[in-house]
């Protein structure tokens, strides 16, 4: 059987004789100075001191941009209860609500995450 060698403390390619700087041509050493989530997951400093990153690359930086929800359907009825769910089979994970549109292109009860909003044929926003 052969035994199991723990991983090496930091960045995988420290364990070739990189040390603790990028190497050039390094993917990994790359990564560890550029990209924040690689660096983090190796126990590199984030954001890395200005004299490790190499000539010509920046650190990632990224922003997150608030998206405005659409409105909700005008056929959305109300959200089902414990037992109406359990009764039609549903999970109890999702916001499940009664379909009032006519046709009921999504069945009886829909739910965002499966198809209620703008992506149903039958939505029209809610004034």
């Amino acid at each position: 059987m052969t035994p199991v060698r723990p991983e090496p403390a930091g960045k995988p390619c420290r364990s070739v004789g990189h040390g603790d700087y990028p190497v050039p041509g390094c993917h990994l050493c790359m990564l560890a100075v550029t990209d924040g989530r690689s660096a983090r997951a190796w126990g590199e400093p984030w954001p890395p001191p200005p004299d490790r990153v190499p000539a010509g690359f920046a650190p990632t930086v990224l922003v997150t941009v608030p998206v405005a929800e659409p409105p909700p359907c005008v056929h959305r009825g109300d959200e089902l209860t414990g037992r109406e769910r359990a009764a039609r089979g549903l999970d109890h994970a999702r916001h499940w609500a009664f379909c009032g549109h006519p046709g009921r292109p999504l069945g009886e009860a829909a739910c965002p995450c499966h198809g209620c909003g703008p992506g149903c044929p039958g939505y029209a926003p809610a004034a």
